[in-house]
């Protein structure tokens, strides 16, 4: 398992401003928690809520192929 922290900032209120993913050794994303500036946070992992997304050249996310509208 590798774990992986970003910081994003910006001023879009219903964006998060803090991204925490667990991936695994395929560096496939099993979990996440989107912390937002207002203090409120999602939790969502590959069992249920959010499907498991391929990110092998992360930290660089392949747009619009994972997650809400992907």
């Amino acid at each position: 398992m590798k774990y992986v922290k970003v910081r994003w900032i910006h001023t879009l209120p219903d964006e998060p401003v803090m991204l925490y993913s667990e991936l695994n050794d395929d560096m496939w994303e099993t979990r996440k928690v989107e912390v937002y500036a207002d203090g409120r946070s999602d939790f969502a992992n590959s069992e249920g809520g959010w499907p498991s997304c391929p990110n092998p050249a992360f930290p660089f996310f392949p747009v619009g192929s994972c997650g809400p509208g992907g």
